[in-house]
């Protein structure tokens, strides 16, 4: 019974989380602890001009398959 459950959560998880869209180049370019907090370098498909952003790990995995930064509603971050 709990197993259907966790099954029944990670599907509906999975219907109302923000689809993933073009791919992107994500590169971490400071970590900050504790946290961790990375900050990212983020390239939009095709866009040879990247943005930084500040995420926790579980956000990072999501950029890395594909979600953008303001799906996530991330912290866009001046560079230094």
């Amino acid at each position: 019974m709990m197993r259907a459950l966790s099954i029944t959560g990670q599907m509906i998880a999975e219907i109302v989380a923000p689809q993933p869209k073009e791919a992107q180049r994500v590169y971490v370019a400071k970590t900050s602890f504790p946290g961790p907090i990375y900050t990212v370098l983020v390239f939009p498909a095709g866009s040879k001009e990247g943005r930084n952003w500040e995420c926790r790990e579980g956000r990072l995995e999501l950029l890395r398959k594909g979600y953008s930064p303001e799906e996530l509603e991330l912290l866009e971050v001046e560079d230094e």
